[in-house]
């Protein structure tokens, strides 16, 4: 990798920035506004400090920052579904513990990590009628 171009640590400000500066500071403009522009400038030498490390990057050095890019979004989506899965099995846990009745009809979507009101609508008729009695059932147990 080739090196990066040598600037100082801490860029400072050119004459015009801080002539800009004190010129927004001596001012009639609201309190937030000159704060506003103050920020902006004095942040524009960190900008060209960051623009030229940029430029100074070899092709190789942006491939690889482009390959690592990739690899840490895979990381995150791993992360991420992981995450899910692992939400959805103490779901599909505590709901088994707790609603023992509907096993028979909602435990496979539960399995298959997809929520199970998205098998209400396609159960036909006679099933939703079973369903209604066996709720009806068990809440009358209980």
């Amino acid at each position: 990798m080739s090196k990066l171009p040598t600037t100082p640590d801490k860029p400072t400000l050119t004459a015009e920035e801080e002539a800009r500066i004190d010129e927004v500071l001596k001012s009639d403009a609201p309190a937030p506004l000159k704060a506003l522009e103050v920020v902006t400038t004095a942040l524009a030498p960190m900008v060209r400090h960051y623009a030229a490390l940029e430029a100074a990057k070899t092709p190789e050095q942006r491939a690889e920052e482009a390959r690592q890019q990739q690899v840490d979004a895979e990381r995150r989506a791993k992360e991420k579904r992981d995450k899910q899965t692992a939400k959805w099995r103490k779901l599909y846990g505590k709901w088994c513990s707790c609603d023992t009745w509907l096993l028979e009809s909602e435990a496979v979507p539960l399995a298959l990590e997809v929520q199970p009101s998205w098998l209400l609508p396609i159960i036909d008729a006679d099933a939703l009628l079973k369903l209604a009695i066996s709720c009806a059932g068990y809440c009358c147990r209980s």
